[in-house]
């Protein structure tokens, strides 16, 4: 009897796999960032590109059993059944696929259930039938469970038809010419009461991008910094270049010289502004096709009367070749030899310490431009759009908040604990002063984990005045009201100052996440807000903060920054547990106030907090 059955890993056909952007949109729906959450399909380009993934992931699936009978006959049982566990990794890419899609579909939804379930039923009776080889009742039930599979999986491409010719009804912009049906392009750009774009077709922004009637600065430089919300590079430069060349039928009755200098010179002269402004921020777009579709345009400016335009365009375009391999990260000196940096860090005064960490965190900052921020809203989790100074400032306050953890945990003693908090209470304190939020925010991370933010003790017996710092510091950063505290706080202030990043992506993330109607157009009013949100972190780096350099005490920072803790076992969990070692649930204060410390056992003394992990350890590594 012939069984059906299971492919191994799945592959896409190669017409989807040779669509870069349908490509992107798989890696971006099915790997969401750890930091961004859910990721979104936003326009209906992507959304038809993302119906045609999810229809040829099913097409696959459906396609997979016709190896079933061979790879029961020819494979071990355990082969066998991890191809089985592969089917139903691919069948939950489906149902992330149909989560990620704007436009909800509870069909859809409620089909891809079906075919997962149907899906486990194939897997119990193909267990059974590996059991029972050549038994008929088990055969016949496997070919049943398949039937069944197999028919939800046919419903489900059905309706994917459907809803595909939906979306070709309203056809893909991108292959659309730029110059046909004026009257359509002027109907698809919709404007608000002050004349500014909230939704449009490609072409359609494409157009009012080019227009040399159009003087909005900030349009241009928005769009710039985040088309790739909704096309990528090479279909840019293909669009505005082919707004480049005027067709000569809009040529209503003027003389030649007339509609050369009236019509097409203006909008070939606002081409090269565009362009110029595209090389001139966002250079890393440029692969090795867009650039040459590029250098194509610097010779038609040549051969068009262009020559100087042409000439300083290549040269800029040369230069920034030659600057794409450099990049400039701030480097920090190593700790002198013998030093072990937790230990010297956490017997340095708290006022030193905030103003370190102060600079250390706005020298990271000072490396960071708008273009990051832009790309991790676009999919900064990808190689494609990486964000490494983001990265590295996340990691530093992480590292730095997981270091404060060990610090206070490893200290048994009730008072020491609770002078060691109000010692990092001065560095909130400090960092505030001197409007480094970002080491503001890296203590706080620290004191709201749970581990810490358990120690009731330990803030309930700190000094009125240190309280007031804690109660302070934590309403100017509550993060419910999207931050309102924190960003109300800063409208008043002046640079320079070091923002938090982390309040930046979540407001990227919340307006990316935002749903608006726009008739199937793209929504550059999202494009605009996140934009926004990016502008305001930037608003207060101008400079430096006004504070003088401690090179060991720096050097230690950086040390730090770059430690990942889980190799010296520092750890949420083992956080965890040793809070609740050195507080106890419900323990009577009585009963802490007797408690040494753990540097006593050390014969160190004085109140100095050992982290989690020894000195031993870290003086090996």
């Amino acid at each position: 009897m012939a069984i059906p059955a299971a492919a191994g890993k799945l592959k896409l056909p190669e017409s989807v796999v040779d669509s870069d952007h349908a490509a992107h949109i798989l890696r971006m729906t099915l790997s969401p960032r750890e930091k961004k959450g859910n990721v979104s399909m936003r326009t209906e380009g992507e959304q038809s590109r993302g119906l045609q993934v999810m229809f040829a992931l099913c097409t696959s699936l459906a396609q997979s059993f016709t190896t079933m009978e061979d790879d029961i006959n020819n494979l071990s049982r355990d082969e066998v059944m991890k191809k089985a566990h592969e089917r139903g990794e691919s069948v939950d890419s489906l149902l992330k696929l149909v989560n990620k899609l704007p436009m909800k579909s509870n069909e859809l939804l409620e089909m891809v259930t079906v075919i997962k379930t149907t899906g486990k039923e194939v897997d119990s009776a193909e267990a059974e039938y590996l059991d029972h080889i050549g038994h008929p009742q088990f055969a016949d039930k496997l070919v049943a469970a398949v039937k069944k599979n197999t028919t939800a999986i046919e419903e489900f491409l059905v309706l994917l038809v459907s809803l595909r010719k939906e979306f070709d009804k309203s056809k893909n912009v991108e292959n659309l010419d730029i110059w046909t049906d004026p009257v359509k392009l002027k109907k698809n750009l919709i404007l608000d009461g002050h004349k500014h774009v909230l939704n449009g077709g490609l072409n359609q922004l494409i157009t009012h991008l080019t227009d040399p009637n159009n003087q909005d600065v900030r349009f241009a430089k928005v769009f710039i910094f985040m088309y790739r919300l909704f096309t990528t590079p090479l279909t840019l430069i293909d669009k505005i270049l082919a707004r480049y060349d005027v067709p000569s039928s809009l040529n209503h009755g003027m003389e030649a010289s007339e509609f050369r200098t009236s019509v097409v010179q203006p909008i070939q002269q606002r081409v090269y502004v565009i362009i110029r402004l595209w090389v001139t921020y966002c250079f890393e777009d440029f692969s090795m096709n867009v650039l040459r579709r590029l250098h194509e345009y610097i010779d038609n400016l040549k051969s068009d009367g262009y020559k100087k335009e042409a000439m300083s365009l290549l040269d800029f375009v040369n230069l920034k070749v030659s600057q794409r391999t450099v990049r400039v990260v701030p480097t920090f000196p190593s700790p002198p030899k013998g030093l072990i940096p937790f230990e010297y860090l956490a017997n340095t005064d708290p006022i030193l310490l905030a103003d370190q960490f102060s600079i250390f965190f706005d020298q990271l900052a000072m490396n960071l431009y708008h273009r990051e921020f832009a790309s991790y809203a676009i999919g900064g989790h990808t190689q494609e759009f990486a964000c490494p100074q983001i990265e590295m400032i996340l990691m530093a306050s992480r590292s730095i908040s997981m270091w404060i953890q060990s610090t206070l945990v490893a200290v048994e003693s009730l008072k020491s604990r609770t002078s060691l908090v109000a010692k990092y209470l001065q560095i909130v304190d400090r960092a505030r002063q001197m409007q480094c939020y970002q080491a503001m925010y890296a203590v706080m991370e620290a004191f709201n984990a749970p581990a810490i933010s358990r120690l009731q003790w330990s803030f309930d017996t700190l000094h009125v005045d240190s309280r007031k710092i804690l109660m302070s510091a934590q309403s100017f950063l509550d993060p419910s009201s999207e931050y309102k505290s924190y960003k109300g706080g800063l409208i008043a202030k002046q640079p320079p100052a070091v923002p938090i990043v982390q309040v930046t992506l979540e407001d990227i993330n919340r307006l990316d996440e935002e749903v608006t109607k726009s008739n199937h157009l793209i929504n550059f009013r999202k494009c605009d807000a996140i934009w926004t949100a990016i502008e305001e972190y930037f608003r207060l780096r101008k400079g430096t903060l006004p504070l003088h350099e401690d090179s060991v005490v720096l050097s230690c920072i950086a040390s730090l920054a770059r430690t990942n803790m889980a190799q010296y076992e520092i750890t949420e969990g083992s956080l965890m547990e040793q809070s609740l070692l050195v507080e106890p649930p419900n323990a009577p204060l009585q009963s802490l106030k007797h408690r040494l410390d753990i540097e006593d056992y050390y014969g160190t003394g004085g109140g100095a907090s050992e982290p989690l992990c020894t000195t031993k350890k870290l003086t090996e590594d």
